[in-house]
């Protein structure tokens, strides 16, 4: 009976996690124009959160961090480069499977994103939090794996949640020993 408790304590621990991206992306999700372009997107619509014997994983695109942080071409050396690379990239794995098509269409985009964009950045839509002093090999480690880093709200709910299952548990190892 233990199994079945916990079982339904991550299911709904999951589904706790669900509703709260998605309560984030509609808060956070909208572009400079104003228009939220998150909410059917391929990084929403392909995010997964699934549980197996005592734990919850958020399974999410790796660039989840920049669409969180935006992006801004200064931090990065031979940014222009590394951003039209990985433009070819992504054309090559979701559009074309031809070179010539992928370059041309990652210099379309590359010409809209840096040369038409004064600014050089993309603004921030915070829908997971991703703390900025972590180091790449930080954050694959222990620091990236933490769910209530990336979503604040989820200590409350795990506290209080922790709290009842614990319950829970003992009442039923007490039915266990004292049953005669």
């Amino acid at each position: 009976m233990e199994k079945k408790v916990l079982d339904d304590a991550l299911k709904e621990l999951s589904e706790f996690i669900k509703k709260t991206i998605a309560d984030r992306v509609q808060q956070y999700g909208k572009n400079r124009k104003g228009k939220n372009t998150l909410v059917n997107s391929d990084l929403i619509n392909n995010m997964k959160v699934t549980t197996s014997n005592d734990s919850v994983s958020l399974i999410i695109a790796d660039y989840w961090m920049y669409v969180s942080t935006g992006w801004e071409f200064k931090k990065f050396r031979s940014p222009e480069r590394g951003l039209f690379d990985a433009l070819v990239n992504w054309a090559l794995k979701k559009v074309t499977s031809n070179n010539e098509e992928a370059y041309r269409l990652a210099s379309t985009l590359y010409t809209k994103m840096i040369k038409d964009n004064p600014h050089r950045t993309i603004p921030a839509r915070p829908f997971l939090k991703f703390n900025a002093d972590d180091d790449d090999d930080d954050y694959k480690g222990e620091k990236g794996g933490n769910l209530t880093l990336m979503v604040p709200e989820l200590q409350t709910y795990i506290d209080k949640w922790f709290g009842e299952l614990f319950d829970k548990i003992t009442k039923e190892l007490d039915k266990y020993f004292n049953a005669a």
